[in-house]
């Protein structure tokens, strides 16, 4: 027996179909898309929040900087996956703000180490000339 996939609306058997998460009956390829979409996302949302982690903990703790530079390309990863225009990359921005904001916030975080010692040495470089 033939039916429609629920996706893409292709004639296909139903003994070659598969469930999607809404119960509805999809080809093999539409089910690999959705598969692949909600990995994507999963991953997204795992290197946006580890940019946030990442950056906080070298904030205390960042032995030769090496968590700040972690942290920022992180950050500078996940806003590429978020504005990538690729096939493979593509992730449903809707609803995605917040993790992109988080990823910002990991950037701008893993920066303040970088910042300090800047400061620091102009600070102290200027003091010892006056």
């Amino acid at each position: 027996m033939t039916i429609a996939c629920a996706a893409c609306k292709k004639q296909i058997q139903e003994s070659q179909s598969n469930y999607n998460d809404a119960g509805e009956q999809v080809c093999d390829s539409c089910f690999e898309q959705e598969d692949l979409q909600k990995n994507m996302l999963k991953g997204f949302h795992q290197v946006a929040s580890g940019s946030f982690s990442v950056s906080v903990l070298s904030f205390f703790f960042n032995p030769f900087f090496i968590l700040s530079i972690i942290a920022i390309s992180s950050g500078l990863q996940t806003i590429r996956i978020f504005f990538s225009k690729e096939k493979d990359y593509v992730i449903d921005a809707k609803g995605q703000a917040g993790y992109l904001i988080l990823a910002c916030l990991g950037i701008l975080i893993g920066l303040l180490p970088f910042v300090q010692v800047f400061l620091a040495l102009a600070l102290g470089t200027s003091a010892t000339q006056q």
